[in-house]
């Protein structure tokens, strides 16, 4: 039997490795180092071997400029080193957008016997005190001693992939789990993250969009279309969308208006799936729940309407873009994943 004593860790950016330098911070190669530096004497202690990629460059990325393109590149990354010998993944990302690429991730490996773990810090790391310290080795612990599981480490806890939202921009507890509760990390996590998948995603569709190139995923990612709905404001969208976001309020609800205008948009085009989320970030959404404003109601003009149910709008962004680049059916992907 191989041993598995490997770990991957990417280096992809954020306020981890990105001092003020007196001014704006920013990703810097010589912090990038010190951080793997660390990671590196860690599993160097526990007697693992460390695999170091950069997909983003020396110093990496903020992860405001993470998307589509870049998760893919993640995935890549993670995809080209499974082996038997693959203990985990440790990732070291920005927080902004955390969450959206482990929501990907999750998405991308729901059933891998190894853990991918991301974490980061809100601190940069020219401050006193410095949280990244604290959360790369926790993370690193984590990667080390689990036997599998996709999410986030911040702060002493543990994050599943489908429920981490950043809710504080200052706060060294930056997230927040929305749908579950967060797990501090312990001996029983040894074997392996209490997480599930809501779907095993078809290896074909993964293996389809690491082939595709830079344009088409730029083209695949243009079939997304995110509606956030505001007292008085209408849909801005194209009408060529496959997949539409509602992020309306409540169990899922929009303006009686927003039905008329959504009519009239898609009016002699195909129309798209519409997947119903809401503002309010914790509860069962509930888009069928009331007459006339639920966005469910847009099933009587001939949309498909998912239900986002539990899950956070990360997740839900990253299902998504992956559905609108694995499938050019996304009614029967999505079913996979969402009620409708």
């Amino acid at each position: 039997m191989v041993q598995k004593n490997r770990v991957l860790v990417i280096a992809a950016g954020g306020t981890i490795v990105s001092p003020k330098k007196g001014g704006a911070a920013a990703p810097d190669e010589k912090f990038t180092e010190a951080i793997l530096g660390r990671a590196k004497e860690y599993f160097d202690a526990e007697g693992l071997v460390v695999t170091i990629a950069r997909p983003f460059g020396e110093a990496g990325i903020d992860s405001s400029d993470m998307g589509p393109l870049q998760w893919i590149k993640l995935a890549a990354a993670i995809s080209c080193s499974r082996s038997p010998d693959l203990c985990g993944v440790l990732i070291t990302h920005g927080t902004d957008t955390m969450a959206y690429t482990a929501s990907w991730l999750s998405i991308c490996f729901p059933k891998e016997n190894f853990p991918i773990i991301l974490t980061g810090s809100q601190q940069s790391p020219d401050d006193i005190p410095f949280d990244g310290e604290n959360n790369l080795l926790g993370a690193a612990k984590l990667v080390s001693k689990c036997a599998g599981g996709v999410g986030i480490y911040f702060d002493w806890k543990f994050y599943d992939a489908r429920y981490a939202h950043k809710a504080n921009c200052e706060a060294i507890d930056a997230y927040r789990s929305i749908g579950a509760e967060p797990t501090f990390y312990h001996e029983a996590l040894r074997g392996g993250i209490p997480t599930e998948s809501a779907a095993e995603s078809p290896k074909k569709h993964f293996s389809d969009i690491l082939a595709l190139n830079e344009n088409a995923i730029l083209a695949a990612a243009r079939k997304v279309g995110i509606s956030f709905v505001l007292p008085g404001s209408l849909p801005n969208l194209r009408g060529d969308e496959k997949i539409v976001i509602m992020v309306g309020y409540g169990a899922g609800n929009m303006p009686k208006s927003y039905h008329k205008e959504l009519a009239d948009i898609y009016s002699g085009a195909e129309k798209p799936c519409i997947i119903a989320c809401s503002q309010a970030e914790s509860g069962l959404k509930k888009p069928c729940a009331y007459q006339n404003v639920g966005i469910g109601g847009l099933t009587a003009q001939g949309f498909t309407v998912f239900n986002s149910g539990t899950m956070t709008l990360e997740y839900v962004t990253a299902l998504a873009y992956y559905t609108a680049l694995a499938s050019d059916q996304p009614e029967t992907l999505l079913s996979e994943y969402l009620a409708g």
